[in-house]
């Protein structure tokens, strides 16, 4: 039937060169119509038995996945292997948001013997962000923290990447009511940057815009102004370099297009749409 229940589901079975042949057993448990958990037994001829799992959930403000596995003598590597990830979205109260998203891996190797195709072998870094936000027609703020597992180790480390905490951002954006199609906001942010190695600082930014934005049917034309200064107050410099670089810089746009729209076919089942672009 179409009832979900819990269960075995199918096995899968494969082979790789670095794991040799390798047997999947997933069992899935339904929890309950908002949670379900999916448990997964692999046998790797070469490396041992992995542990696996996957609990996701849906509550009235709240969305979230938590997955991960654990191989507890890998023969190959000769130590515990792990990974672990959690993924989460809870809505808060007065259109605030909370989001978190993070990963971890036991070894720099893992994915080179786990993963399925060539994207996963290649991650280089692995992010970890904590972020709270505010949306509404006009604004959008937020705090966030972040940071990155160096999984190439072969990176130099003044070239890998920072931890950003905090970062403040503010964004607004309004439309003047009347003839004149006015529309004005501005973005700004401010981050601060860790690390062990290297320069370290604070930078803050904003860019104050205005332009105007005419539209109608096959058309548009969107002139536009702005100035964004950026200033930097660093730490750990070179003898000689500025410590407090500022830098400001005018922008000036437009964009405009036209829209040729027609219904071509012997039933005008279908639509020909042209759209001519300069920015």
């Amino acid at each position: 039937g179409d009832t979900r229940k819990s269960g075995f589901l199918f096995p899968s079975v494969g082979s790789t060169t670095r794991g040799g042949v390798q047997v999947t057993v997933p069992y899935y448990f339904n929890l309950a119509p908002n949670r379900d958990a999916t448990l997964s037994t692999t046998f790797f001829a070469r490396r041992g038995v992995n542990l696996g799992g996957e609990f996701r959930y849906l509550t009235e403000n709240s969305v979230g996945q938590l997955d991960g596995d654990v191989l507890p003598d890998d023969q190959e590597f000769g130590a515990t292997r792990s990974r672990i990830r959690f993924v989460n979205v809870t809505s808060l109260p007065q259109d605030w948001r909370l989001s978190i998203n993070a990963e971890d891996v036991s070894d720099a190797q893992y994915f080179e013997d786990f993963s399925q195709g060539i994207d996963g072998a290649s991650i280089a870094f692995l992010p970890r962000v904590l972020q709270l936000s505010y949306r509404d027609s006009n604004w959008r703020l937020g705090l966030l923290a972040r940071n990155f597992q160096t999984i190439d180790q072969e990176l130099l480390p003044e070239d890998r990447p920072y931890t950003e905490f905090p970062r403040l951002y503010a964004d607004g954006n309004w439309r003047l009511r009347g003839a004149l199609p006015l529309e004005y906001g501005f973005t700004s942010e401010a981050s601060g940057f860790q690390r062990n190695t290297g320069v370290e600082g604070y930078r803050v930014d904003v860019a104050p815009r205005v332009g105007l934005r005419y539209e109608g049917a096959g058309y548009f034309l969107r002139p536009a102004v702005a100035f964004q200064a950026t200033q930097y107050h660093l730490s750990d410099t070179t003898p000689g370099q500025d410590s407090s670089p500022l830098r400001t810089l005018p922008v000036a746009s437009v964009d405009a297009g036209l829209l040729f729209e027609r219904p071509v076919g012997s039933r005008a089942s279908r639509r020909l749409t042209l759209e001519p672009r300069l920015l």
